[in-house]
């Protein structure tokens, strides 16, 4: 009898041995996964942790170990395919099933909030603006704009996952009226591939387990913004299918769910969509375009075919001073954000006015202004709003320190009209100039239609060549929100002379 317990015993502890080890067994015959999910594995301690048993330190291992196991894999591979294709639900890992096979990115919905109003508003005068200062500088400057899925195809929504996605139409439609009133020049891809489905040959636009648009899409939209940057030119034909489909990898259930090994696509006949492309490079007036663009644009076939010299750059991988080269250097910058990701980049993220691009902006504005000439001070009186004039120049008093002036009238119309002017900042903050609108009411100032730059305490000697379309039409120079012993003088307004003006 005790023979018996003690076997009994011995195969519980073998087992138990065994399940603990398993991962370290098949992590030592199969090596480790590569990363999968979208996810960063665990990273190993320190092993002067380890040695000296610091909290956390064994727990950090064995999430490290078990995590880069074949074991835990195909654990998550069997449940994410019993949900996807038995339970047919899923909503885990930002993920949500749709009907009829497709699957939605969560992140398209917002966490299921409304986006703001003045937020939408604010991020989309901001583009505006930017496209007139970069036109200042003598750059021909594109925002685009790629649908969410969620946006073209909202027929297979799961109507079970509706508390996620209740409010993405009004958020959609939001963006697209705002666009409509405040930045027409934006171009927003949303029209073209509506168009594309009302006709659709059965091709999808999008990739049901994909949260990009397929090759397809991707063609369709980029011939969008080559009618914009080409409108004289003899048009592009469609984009040919070459009549066989891929099996690729998917990024929502072949790399995050690791589930099947991807979904046929229709395949684009290349060498036809590169020579269709390539035949703009015979009217292309630029010398050279910059491309800024996201995943989604990774897709376009023959992305830089159409320019006569082109070089592009991955926003969420960039090169800061490569990318600020290519600006300063540029003739034509494209620059193109997913639909979901475009507010909050405009606001707080790689499109802001202090990221890498905004920066480069206005490096290129101001290296412009070095060409202005013919400074005199502004005629008439100011608008002061928080400061005063002293004998040193104009004092703030209070925070917000405003003054409105209105750009002189040139008699030539091979001008730009400049400003130039000189700033004393006691401590940090960001010094801005709000234009007025392109059309309506002159000195009507919004949030967002300006230009800022972000300064350090200390002198500041500020040029910058101004949007054409401001000459008559008022500015509102705002030399810092703090307004703490803000000093501005030799306000003066010049021209910056070309031969064609931007």
């Amino acid at each position: 009898m005790k023979t018996a317990r003690k076997i009994c015993s011995a195969i519980v502890t073998a087992a138990f041995v065994v399940i603990i080890a398993s991962p370290l067994l098949v992590l030592a015959v199969r090596g480790a996964v590569e990363p999968y999910g979208q996810k960063d594995f665990t990273a190993f301690p320190a092993p002067e942790s380890l040695r000296a048993s610091s909290s956390g330190a064994f727990d950090q291992l064995a999430s490290a170990l078990l995590e880069r196991s074949w074991l835990k894999r195909s654990a998550i591979s069997i449940r994410n395919t019993v949900l996807l294709k038995v339970v047919r639900q899923y909503d885990h890992n930002n993920i949500a099933t749709g009907r009829d096979g497709w699957i939605y990115w969560k992140g398209d919905w917002f966490e299921g909030k409304c986006q703001e109003r003045y937020n939408v508003e604010l991020a989309v005068s901001r583009m505006d603006a930017m496209i007139d200062v970069a036109g200042a500088s003598g750059i021909e400057m594109y925002f685009t704009i790629a649908p969410d899925k969620s946006t073209v195809y909202p027929e297979f929504l799961d109507p079970h996952f509706e508390k996620y996605w209740a409010c993405k139409q009004q958020s959609a439609d939001l963006l697209r009226s705002t666009i409509r009133a405040k930045a027409p020049r934006i171009v927003d891809h949303l029209s073209a591939l509506q168009e594309a489905k009302g006709r659709s040959n059965g091709t999808d636009l999008y990739r049901k387990t994909d949260t990009h648009w397929s090759y397809f899409g991707a063609a369709i939209a980029f011939r969008q913004l080559l009618v914009a940057i080409f409108p004289d030119g003899n048009g592009v034909r469609p984009p040919v299918l070459a009549g066989k489909m891929a099996q690729n990898p998917t990024d929502l259930e072949t790399r995050m769910l690791l589930v099947g090994n991807g979904e046929p696509e229709s395949e684009i006949d290349t060498p036809a969509e590169i020579e269709a492309l390539s035949s703009f490079k015979q009217v292309d007036q630029a010398v050279s375009t910059v491309i800024l663009h996201d995943s989604f644009y990774n897709k376009v076939i023959g992305l830089t075919q159409p320019f006569r010299h082109a070089v592009e750059y991955f926003m969420d991988l960039s090169d800061p001073q490569g990318i600020t080269n290519a600006v300063l250097a540029s003739q034509r910058l494209i620059v193109s954000r997913v639909e979901r990701a475009v507010v909050d980049s405009v606001l707080i993220g790689p499109l802001s006015w202090s990221s890498t691009l905004g920066q480069a902006l206005v490096a290129r504005d101001e290296l412009a202004a070095r060409e202005c000439r013919d400074f005199a001070p502004a005629t008439g009186e100011p608008k002061l709003q928080a400061m005063v004039v002293g004998a040193s120049g104009f004092l703030a008093t209070a925070p917000d320190p405003q003054m409105i002036a209105t750009v002189p009238v040139s008699d030539s119309s091979r001008t730009t009209p400049c400003v130039r002017l000189q700033l004393t900042l006691n401590s940090p903050d960001v010094f801005e100039i709000f234009f007025s609108p392109h059309g309506g009411e002159d000195g009507a100032f919004v949030a967002g239609r300006s230009i800022q730059l972000p300064l350090g305490a200390g002198d500041h000697a500020i040029a910058l060549v101004l949007p054409n379309y401001l000459a008559g039409r008022s500015i509102r120079i705002d030399p810092g929100d703090s307004g703490q012993q803000t000093i501005m003088r030799d306000v003066q307004f010049g021209w910056h002379w070309s031969e064609a003006t931007p």
